[in-house]
Protein backbone atom coordinates (compact mmCIF):
# COMPACT_ATOMS: atom_id res chain seq x y z
CA UNK A 1 0.00 0.00 0.00
CA UNK A 2 2.77 2.46 0.93
CA UNK A 3 4.65 1.72 -2.29
CA UNK A 4 1.50 2.48 -4.26
CA UNK A 5 1.05 5.85 -2.50
CA UNK A 6 4.71 6.74 -2.96
CA UNK A 7 4.41 5.83 -6.62
CA UNK A 8 1.36 8.10 -7.02
CA UNK A 9 3.23 10.95 -5.35
CA UNK A 10 6.27 10.52 -7.60
CA UNK A 11 4.09 10.32 -10.69
CA UNK A 12 2.31 13.56 -9.72
CA UNK A 13 5.61 15.32 -9.04
CA UNK A 14 7.00 14.18 -12.39
CA UNK A 15 3.88 15.37 -14.23
CA UNK A 16 4.06 18.78 -12.53
CA UNK A 17 7.74 19.12 -13.50
CA UNK A 18 6.91 18.15 -17.08
CA UNK A 19 4.13 20.74 -17.35
CA UNK A 20 6.39 23.39 -15.84
CA UNK A 21 9.06 22.58 -18.42
CA UNK A 22 6.49 22.73 -21.24
CA UNK A 23 5.31 26.13 -20.00
CA UNK A 24 8.85 27.49 -19.83
CA UNK A 25 9.61 26.25 -23.37
CA UNK A 26 6.39 27.73 -24.75
CA UNK A 27 6.84 31.15 -23.11
CA UNK A 28 10.61 31.52 -23.30
CA UNK A 29 11.65 34.30 -25.65
CA UNK A 30 8.06 35.40 -26.31
CA UNK A 31 7.60 39.17 -25.92
CA UNK A 32 4.77 40.22 -23.65
CA UNK A 33 3.27 42.20 -26.56
CA UNK A 34 2.07 38.91 -27.99
CA UNK A 35 -0.14 38.24 -24.96
CA UNK A 36 -1.37 41.73 -24.13
CA UNK A 37 -4.72 43.33 -24.81
CA UNK A 38 -4.10 46.61 -26.58
CA UNK A 39 -6.44 49.53 -25.95
CA UNK A 40 -7.24 48.56 -22.36
CA UNK A 41 -10.30 49.81 -20.53
CA UNK A 42 -9.26 52.76 -18.37
CA UNK A 43 -11.01 54.68 -15.62
CA UNK A 44 -10.62 58.30 -14.51
CA UNK A 45 -10.01 59.43 -10.93
CA UNK A 46 -13.54 60.88 -10.58
CA UNK A 47 -15.84 57.83 -10.11
CA UNK A 48 -16.64 56.65 -6.61
CA UNK A 49 -15.64 53.22 -5.39
CA UNK A 50 -19.26 52.06 -5.82
CA UNK A 51 -19.26 53.25 -9.45
CA UNK A 52 -15.92 51.53 -9.99
CA UNK A 53 -17.29 48.22 -8.69
CA UNK A 54 -20.65 48.40 -10.48
CA UNK A 55 -19.63 50.02 -13.78
CA UNK A 56 -16.21 48.45 -14.28
CA UNK A 57 -15.56 45.36 -12.17
CA UNK A 58 -19.01 43.77 -12.64
CA UNK A 59 -19.21 44.82 -16.29
CA UNK A 60 -15.74 43.86 -17.54
CA UNK A 61 -14.80 41.15 -15.00
CA UNK A 62 -11.26 42.42 -14.43
CA UNK A 63 -9.72 43.03 -11.03
CA UNK A 64 -7.37 45.85 -12.11
CA UNK A 65 -7.91 48.94 -14.25
CA UNK A 66 -5.46 51.65 -15.32
CA UNK A 67 -6.37 55.10 -14.03
CA UNK A 68 -5.75 57.62 -16.81
CA UNK A 69 -6.89 61.09 -17.82
CA UNK A 70 -5.89 63.12 -20.87
CA UNK A 71 -3.35 60.45 -21.95
CA UNK A 72 -1.66 60.67 -18.54
CA UNK A 73 -1.42 57.44 -16.58
CA UNK A 74 -1.88 58.02 -12.85
CA UNK A 75 -1.60 54.39 -11.79
CA UNK A 76 -4.02 51.54 -11.32
CA UNK A 77 -6.95 50.64 -9.11
CA UNK A 78 -7.75 47.10 -8.03
CA UNK A 79 -10.61 45.25 -6.41
CA UNK A 80 -8.32 44.64 -3.44
CA UNK A 81 -7.91 48.39 -2.94
CA UNK A 82 -11.69 48.89 -3.15
CA UNK A 83 -12.25 46.17 -0.54
CA UNK A 84 -10.09 48.12 1.90
CA UNK A 85 -12.64 50.95 1.84
CA UNK A 86 -15.55 50.33 4.22
CA UNK A 87 -18.76 49.66 2.24
CA UNK A 88 -20.60 52.51 3.93
CA UNK A 89 -18.01 54.92 2.43
CA UNK A 90 -18.11 53.60 -1.16
CA UNK A 91 -20.26 56.56 -2.25
CA UNK A 92 -17.88 59.16 -0.77
CA UNK A 93 -14.42 57.79 -1.64
CA UNK A 94 -13.23 58.28 -5.24
CA UNK A 95 -10.92 56.19 -7.39
CA UNK A 96 -8.42 59.06 -7.23
CA UNK A 97 -8.15 58.58 -3.47
CA UNK A 98 -7.26 54.89 -3.66
CA UNK A 99 -5.24 54.77 -6.91
CA UNK A 100 -1.90 52.97 -6.63
CA UNK A 101 0.95 54.67 -8.52
CA UNK A 102 2.71 52.94 -11.40
CA UNK A 103 5.81 51.06 -10.42
CA UNK A 104 7.80 47.93 -10.94
CA UNK A 105 5.13 45.83 -9.21
CA UNK A 106 2.32 46.64 -11.65
CA UNK A 107 4.04 47.55 -14.95
CA UNK A 108 6.19 45.74 -17.48
CA UNK A 109 7.92 46.87 -20.66
CA UNK A 110 6.28 45.73 -23.90
CA UNK A 111 9.46 43.99 -25.07
CA UNK A 112 10.05 42.01 -21.88
CA UNK A 113 9.99 38.24 -21.89
CA UNK A 114 6.69 36.55 -20.99
CA UNK A 115 8.49 34.49 -18.34
CA UNK A 116 9.46 37.69 -16.54
CA UNK A 117 5.81 38.79 -16.53
CA UNK A 118 4.77 35.43 -15.11
CA UNK A 119 7.43 35.71 -12.42
CA UNK A 120 6.26 39.24 -11.52
CA UNK A 121 2.65 38.09 -11.27
CA UNK A 122 3.61 35.25 -8.97
CA UNK A 123 5.78 37.52 -6.80
CA UNK A 124 3.18 40.30 -6.44
CA UNK A 125 0.08 38.10 -6.32
CA UNK A 126 -1.47 40.08 -9.17
CA UNK A 127 -2.90 38.43 -12.26
CA UNK A 128 -2.62 41.52 -14.48
CA UNK A 129 0.15 43.94 -15.42
CA UNK A 130 0.07 47.24 -17.30
CA UNK A 131 2.25 47.09 -20.42
CA UNK A 132 4.31 50.21 -21.04
CA UNK A 133 6.33 51.41 -24.01
CA UNK A 134 8.28 54.64 -23.87
CA UNK A 135 6.44 55.72 -20.73
CA UNK A 136 3.02 55.27 -22.36
CA UNK A 137 0.39 52.65 -21.57
CA UNK A 138 0.03 50.36 -24.61
CA UNK A 139 -1.92 47.47 -23.11
CA UNK A 140 -2.66 45.09 -20.28
CA UNK A 141 -1.52 41.53 -19.93
CA UNK A 142 -3.59 39.09 -17.91
CA UNK A 143 -2.55 35.69 -16.64
CA UNK A 144 -5.65 34.10 -18.17
CA UNK A 145 -4.67 35.39 -21.63
CA UNK A 146 -1.17 33.98 -21.25
CA UNK A 147 -2.59 30.62 -20.18
CA UNK A 148 -5.01 30.52 -23.14
CA UNK A 149 -2.21 31.05 -25.64
CA UNK A 150 -0.03 28.59 -23.78
CA UNK A 151 -2.77 25.95 -23.95
CA UNK A 152 -3.14 26.53 -27.69
CA UNK A 153 0.62 26.17 -28.23
CA UNK A 154 0.72 22.95 -26.21
CA UNK A 155 -2.28 21.55 -28.14
CA UNK A 156 -0.66 22.40 -31.46
CA UNK A 157 2.64 20.82 -30.38
CA UNK A 158 0.78 17.67 -29.36
CA UNK A 159 -0.85 17.52 -32.80
CA UNK A 160 2.45 17.95 -34.60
Amino acid sequence: MWLFLIGLFLRGAAAASYYQLMMRRALEGEPIQRFMTSEPITISRAPTVRQFIEDYVYKYHHDMFPVAEDSHLHGCVTVRQAKEVPKDRWDQVTVGEIVKPCGSDNTIDANEDALKALSMMRRTGSNQLMVMEGGQLVGIVALKDMLKLLALKVDLDDLG
